[in-house]
């Protein structure tokens, strides 16, 4: 059985598509992926019965759990856990101590995430009590600016998972909202942020043996931004129920920044890679092959920011030409 970060490894080492072109008739086709870097992931592997307030386990956050909601109870550590099919799962929970003033939140700063695609995955139960600002995982800037939001807050949706945006709230017309998701029940959610195109998309319950994080099947809810929300905190706020398998995942997105055609020479320049990440340089001279059928051109390593400046020496007579950057 695979684990979430092969299992996001293998979907994108698929190639996402834009078609440029320069003077003199010569086209380039840029097709360019990264490889997903886990930004911060916590299973709760904690004892079993503790409070996650102070916890510093699982890799990537910026400081511990933090219980900061007033007269809130901290969340606490299950060793049940929960599962689900084709995940790999860490094992324990957490579920809400339900004291206070009958909400349990923790909070936790990671480092901030404001491009590429951003992945957030988690598996929940949190029961039928739906309403009041609860249940739902919240994102924050700083916990200052709270930009959205996954889970319910009463209403019409309010027995569903929805994408609480703005002001945790569901859009009354369901299009942010997974109506076929149970609240109480059992539910794999994953979510993307996606700051190329400004919009949030969720997926409840996928199949994880078909589903493909490089092109995933329609969403089960989307919300249209005119920006999209630049977050370092998450705060996980509930009256009853459970989490566990916390994962935040940047999927860099390398982009051309510039194609140059001098004499015969053709440069291509982009940024924004997986520092070091090994690239390969393909051509065709017909678009619609597919990618295993385009002829290396040559091999090399991403720079030390992340960069790339590739030349090559271009055949002026052939009308039109095509190119792929291929990131493994």
């Amino acid at each position: 059985m695979e684990t979430r970060k092969q299992q996001f490894k293998t979907s994108f080492s698929k190639l996402c598509q834009a078609i440029l072109a320069t003077a003199f008739s010569l086209a380039a086709g840029i097709a360019c992926s990264a490889q997903p870097a886990i930004v911060a992931q916590d299973n709760f592997n904690y004892s079993n019965g503790s409070t996650l307030a102070g916890q510093n386990g699982g890799t990537g956050w910026a400081a511990p759990w933090v219980n900061d909601y007033g007269s809130g109870d901290s969340l606490v550590v299950d060793a049940t856990g929960l599962n689900y099919p084709g995940l790999t799962t860490g094992g324990n929970a957490t579920w809400s101590g339900a004291r206070g003033n009958g909400i349990s939140e923790d909070s936790r700063y990671l480092p901030t995430q404001d491009s590429g695609l951003v992945f957030i995955q988690f598996l929940c139960q949190l029961g039928a009590q739906s309403g009041g600002g609860t249940p739902n995982l919240r994102f924050t800037d700083s916990l200052t600016n709270l930009v959205f939001g996954i889970g319910a807050n009463g209403g019409v949706y309010g027995q569903n998972i929805s994408i609480l945006v703005p002001n945790l709230n569901a859009a009354a017309d369901g299009s942010q909202t997974a109506t076929n998701s149970s609240l109480s029940g059992l539910n794999l959610v994953v979510t993307e942020v996606n700051y190329n195109n400004d919009t949030i998309r969720m997926w409840v319950n996928p199949d994880l043996t078909n589903f493909d994080y490089a092109a995933p099947p329609a969403a089960d809810a989307i919300a249209t931004l005119d920006s999209a929300p630049v977050f370092n905190n998450v705060s996980i706020v509930v009256r009853e129920g459970s989490v566990s398998d916390l994962e935040i995942i940047n999927v860099p997105q390398p982009r051309v920044t510039n194609i140059a055609l001098s004499g015969t020479t053709l440069t291509l320049t982009g940024t924004n890679g997986i520092a070091g990440e090994r690239y390969e340089l393909l051509s065709s001279t017909n678009p619609t092959l597919p990618f295993n059928q385009w002829v290396p051109v040559l091999t090399n390593n991403l720079e030390s920011n992340g960069n790339f400046n590739i030349t090559n020496t271009v055949d002026l007579s052939v009308p039109e030409d095509f190119y792929l950057i291929k990131i493994p």
